[in-house]
């Protein structure tokens, strides 16, 4: 993964690239679980925002919580948070800045 080791399954990487194609800076969300991006959204200071999801198990479905992570203008984490319940499998499939900071996510 891009010279990073990976922590779970799969992990997210989110890359910024200047006008060139030249790097920025590159970010890795991961843990030992298995986290898979949907969308992704430039927030009103030059962070972005990314959705998806986060799984514990392999199996699809199995234990699945939605994933909202915000990274400043410079690749680092400002915050993370996850939508689920215990009883049905929940993924954010798209994301939009609410211009003070926030978020609204689909899924």
């Amino acid at each position: 993964m891009l010279g990073l080791n990976a922590q779970g399954g799969l992990d997210i990487v989110v890359q910024k690239l200047d006008a060139n194609g030249d790097q920025v800076w590159l970010t890795p969300i991961a843990s030992g679980l298995n986290e898979r991006a949907y969308g992704i959204v430039d927030a009103e200071d030059g962070a972005v925002i990314v959705a998806g999801f986060m799984r514990q198990g392999h199996d699809a479905g199995e234990n699945d919580d939605g994933l909202l992570v915000k990274l400043d203008v410079n690749g680092r984490e400002i915050w993370r948070t996850t939508l689920g319940s215990e009883s049905a499998p929940d993924r954010l499939y798209a994301v939009a800045s609410d211009g003070a900071g926030g978020a609204f996510v689909t899924g």
